[in-house]
């Protein structure tokens, strides 16, 4: 049974610069995914942009599960610090991560209560960006080892691979990794959207 934790009451702070920044930096990574394909130097772009955009998306469940405080809901389940910190736990960042997304997406319900939140929907949202995300992990597992196995293919036989292995690796990854990032945006502009809605119901903006 889940340890209940009720985060200490701070103020309200918007989110919606830091999900244009975002939104601009994870699409940066896109684009630059795409032209690696062809101009293998911006691979540089996407590695930087993906990484910040991490950065920024950890910042955000940070900031987004906080503001939960703020809102005096009464019974949740986890923390702001847990928010990220599960994230990078073996086995438990399977389902931990959307769990709480779910928890912020409720508790940020500018029609609920502080104790009716547990009531409101889920999100669709969360549900087809945490399946993406997962895909996603497994994809790029599957595909790395696969590389490593034309690497070592080629070295014994000389020959490089071609145009269709390389297809292979490269276009699964780059669909994973596009509708990801497109379901990444769409939960943080959603979730962003809903709480500055209930914080402008309660007074706080």
């Amino acid at each position: 049974m889940e340890e209940e934790v009720q985060e200490i009451a701070t103020p309200y702070k918007s989110n919606y610069s830091l999900g244009i920044t975002f939104t601009i930096l994870t699409l940066v990574a896109v684009a630059g995914y795409i032209l690696s394909m062809f101009f293998p130097a911006a691979s540089c772009l996407s590695s930087l942009g993906s990484i910040i955009s991490f950065i920024l998306l950890m910042v955000w469940f940070h900031r987004s599960y906080r503001n939960l405080a703020s809102f005096n809901n009464m019974g949740l389940k986890y923390s702001a610090g847990w928010a990220v910190g599960s994230f990078f736990v073996p086995l438990l960042n399977l389902f931990r991560p959307y769990q709480i997304a779910q928890e912020i997406w409720t508790a940020s319900d500018p029609e609920a209560s502080t104790v009716g939140w547990k009531q409101s929907k889920i999100s669709i949202v969360i549900i087809l960006w945490w399946i993406s995300l997962l895909s996603y992990s497994g994809i790029t597992l599957s595909t790395t080892g696969y590389g490593v196995w034309l690497g070592f293919q080629s070295a014994i036989s000389g020959v490089q691979p071609d145009v269709a292995q390389v297809s292979a690796i490269g276009i699964p990854v780059l669909v994973s990794y596009a509708v990801n990032c497109i379901l990444s945006i769409s939960l943080v502009t959603l979730i962003n959207d809903r709480q500055d809605e209930k914080a402008e119901k309660l007074d706080l903006l």
